[in-house]
């Protein structure tokens, strides 16, 4: 670095020393962290089940392709459940994390089936 904060003729912008406590500076409430884990919880379901249906969109068709967006619903109103019985604890909890992952566990045995059909 040559000559006063200019690097290669561009200037650099000054350094912050300390933290300006920005919004996420304190611990979050109660209700942001239930959406925290919320939306942690679906992303991991969301990569699952998209996984599921890209393998489901190249192994079936005709009106086999409809478990898609059937399953696609299912996780939808278990995502909505999940929500509203969270602050209930894992009971409140539960029928939606069933709604939303049972399709798409029966729908992986139902590749594993499709794909062992195929190769034998």
């Amino acid at each position: 670095m040559r000559g006063g904060g200019h690097w290669h003729g561009v200037h650099r912008a000054p350094v912050l020393r300390r933290d300006i406590g920005g919004s996420a500076a304190g611990p979050a409430s109660a209700k942001i962290a239930v959406r925290v884990a919320f939306l942690d919880n679906t992303i991991e379901q969301a990569v699952i089940a998209v996984g599921l249906y890209l393998a489901l969109s190249t192994l079936v068709s005709g009106a086999w392709l409809s478990l898609i967006p059937v399953g696609v619903l299912f996780f939808l109103v278990g995502r909505v459940l999940f929500l509203r019985g969270y602050p209930k604890g894992v009971e409140g909890r539960a029928l939606g994390m069933t709604l939303t992952m049972m399709p798409t566990v029966l729908g992986y045995v139902l590749v594993l089936v499709l794909l062992a059909v195929r190769w034998l």
